[in-house]
């Protein structure tokens, strides 16, 4: 929600159709009214990465929508992520769709690869989105969108390979280590990146230089598993 709007991705991953973006207006909570539908690119559905926010840098001040693009039809689809000018939510407009990383899904075309879900934030005069990189190894990439219509990819990281301290020993089927979501926030006057890296935990990274990220902590699971144990109503004894 942003601004009295709300964004609801549409995902029809099973019949490829209808997906994209369900612009509502609640400023009226009982009486909600759809005011806009952005139709995503035939075989491509958002998912979990809809976000609306304002920025302000030299290049572009309103708001935005950012989404991603995980692909329902392998010959048409594509990845990367969409940045829709939704100053007037009513009548959202395009300022660029399906950029990304195109290291694995492009292979020399215009195509980028599949992302799981995108966040956004405003850093100073500048602002940042960040994605899940579906389709290799370096699954956190990070984009400069301080000017919306030209984004551009300027970090990939590969948590685990660059932060080998998230990693568990025990138990040993934490084996499915891998992107899945993430916020930053402004803590203290650093920005700080909370991820899901699944098996790997949350792990926070300082991305105030988002070139140069650096670790700041993660968790680790606990063996036997507390809630599990919770749930089951037993105890560790």
């Amino acid at each position: 929600v942003h601004k009295g709007f709300a964004y609801l991705a549409a995902w029809g991953g099973e019949t490829c159709r209808y997906n994209g973006v369900h612009v509502v207006d609640i400023r009226n909570i009982a009486a909600p009214k759809e005011v806009a539908f952005i139709q995503a690119k035939e075989g491509s559905a958002p998912g979990e990465g809809v976000q609306a926010l304002s920025i302000n840098t030299p290049a572009f001040k309103g708001d935005i929508l950012v989404t991603n693009n995980e692909t329902c039809n392998e010959k048409t689809g594509f990845g990367g992520l969409n940045i829709y000018n939704v100053t007037n939510a009513a009548h959202p407009t395009v300022l660029a769709e399906g950029f990304g990383d195109e290291t694995v899904a492009g292979q020399g075309k215009k195509a980028a690869n599949e992302i799981h879900s995108v966040y956004a934030w405003q850093a100073g005069n500048k602002a940042y989105a960040v994605i899940v990189d579906n389709d290799e190894g370096a699954d956190v990439d990070i984009v400069d969108i301080s000017n919306p219509k030209k984004p551009k990819l300027i970090r990939e990281i590969d948590v685990d390979e660059e932060f080998p301290q998230i990693v568990q020993s025990d138990p040993g089927n934490l084996v499915q280590v891998f992107h899945h979501d993430m916020v930053v926030k402004q803590i203290n006057g650093r920005q700080i990146m909370l991820i899901s890296y699944w098996d790997g935990g949350y792990v926070q990274l300082d991305v105030t230089d988002p070139v140069n990220p650096t670790y700041v902590a993660d968790t680790d699971f606990a063996n036997p598993d507390t809630e599990l144990l919770a749930q089951a109503g037993l105890s560790e004894a």
